[in-house]
């Protein structure tokens, strides 16, 4: 029931990664992770748009921008790394971005820049076996105010889901043209 960093993650005084992963089981309702699960409803992400991530080093708050779900198994062509602690470049990081924000259940209004840094919450979830629910936050920058215009946060009509959450509930997988920013069905 521990929550705990990846281990590739460096959270030290001299340095923390770009996206720092940290895992959590969601096994009792209201504690632990059992709080991210939530993040799949529109009115609870408009009501807890901000997380707090404090270490030993710093304290931290977060604007929730990505509410997905993933699937463990190594079976799907599309598997995406985003537990990926450090990037090599600004494209590489924004490719990502683009990559989790076509899953996110919610588009959240909350931009993202190549050099923002991340955090990642990484929990159970029990609708499809062998899955997890990821909530990507990106860290407020130097003068920001904690303040997200949840106003503008709408469900996501086609956000991509893993193979087996079709299999299990319908609907087809949406199908994305990347010389556009719009959704193909």
């Amino acid at each position: 029931g521990t929550f705990f960093a990846d281990y590739r993650c460096s959270l030290t005084k001299e340095k923390t990664s770009q996206n720092i992963t940290i895992y959590g089981h969601n096994r009792l309702k209201d504690t632990e992770f059992g709080l991210i699960p939530k993040y799949r409803d529109l009115e609870f992400y408009k009501k807890n748009p901000i997380v707090k991530f404090d270490t030993t080093y710093q304290k931290a708050s977060y604007k929730v921008f990505a509410i997905f779900i993933i699937d463990t198994q190594k079976m799907e062509p599309d598997v995406l790394e985003f537990r990926q602690p450090d990037y090599s470049s600004g494209d590489e990081f924004m490719e990502l971005i683009k990559q989790v924000k076509r899953r996110s259940i919610i588009n959240c209004p909350v931009d993202i820049k190549p050099d923002d840094k991340i955090l990642t919450l990484y929990t159970c979830y029990y609708e499809i076996p062998d899955s997890r629910f990821i909530v990507m936050a990106r860290q407020l920058r130097q003068y920001e105010t904690p303040v997200v215009d949840v106003g503008l946060a709408v469900k996501n009509p086609a956000p991509l889901y893993p193979d087996r959450w079709y299999k299990k509930f319908g609907g087809k997988k949406p199908k994305f043209d990347d010389t556009a920013t719009t959704t193909k069905s």
